[in-house]
């Protein structure tokens, strides 16, 4: 009973991120070019396969920054953002979080067109081990954000699961709302996984 609860659960949370990983979040309410921020932001998913076992595990990640709550967002012309009072909003929250899942429990879940990783260890071992950076993209120019926190959430690392639940922080005082932000995943070894957009504007 538990085993088919626990693969209930995952397959709602698959549908709810089980989509290309996309530079725009999704809007909640309105349009493309007026809507209100509602945490957590679906960032999107990414299927990998490994090369040669072809085994196969998702990422899905969100931004789950709850100060966000509520900015509304306007894309016409120069574009806004706002508080709910409508002060206007200049920098991201001085610290932001995101929560990344990654699973080898899909449930025919998978996109078809996943990337393939070349790397010998089993999926299991990559899912415990995974590494985060924040690229902040200004025009041409990009700064590099490590994190200030990575915590795993849910089943311990040392416990054996097909799945990991991170919480990764950064520290994004400064940073214009007009940046683009991208959290990259990586493996162990540091080789890009996936990454992962959020914009504002």
């Amino acid at each position: 009973m538990l085993h088919a609860a626990r693969h209930l659960a995952c397959a709602i949370v698959l549908l709810a991120y089980c989509a290309p990983a996309s530079p725009v979040p999704i809007p909640q309410q309105e349009d493309m070019n007026h809507w209100t921020v509602r945490s957590p932001v679906p960032l999107g998913s990414a299927g990998l396969e490994l090369v040669p076992s072809h085994k196969t595990f998702l990422l899905l990640a969100s931004a789950i920054t709850p100060s966000m709550n509520g900015l509304r967002v306007t894309r016409v012309g120069r574009g806004s953002v706002l508080q709910p009072d409508g002060t206007p909003v200049r920098y991201f929250p001085s610290s932001m979080a995101f929560r990344v899942t990654a699973t080898t429990i899909q449930d025919g879940l998978m996109p078809s067109d996943r990337d393939q990783v070349h790397e010998t260890i089993a999926p299991e071992e990559i899912l415990s081990k995974l590494r985060f950076h924040l690229k902040v993209y200004r025009g041409l120019k990009h700064a590099i954000i490590k994190p200030t926190s990575v915590r795993m959430v849910g089943v311990p690392e040392k416990e054996p699961f097909p799945e990991r639940v991170y919480q990764v922080s950064f520290d994004t005082r400064n940073t214009p709302v007009e940046a683009r932000c991208v959290l990259e995943v990586l493996s162990p070894k540091g080789e890009l996984l996936a990454r992962f957009h959020l914009e504002l504007l």
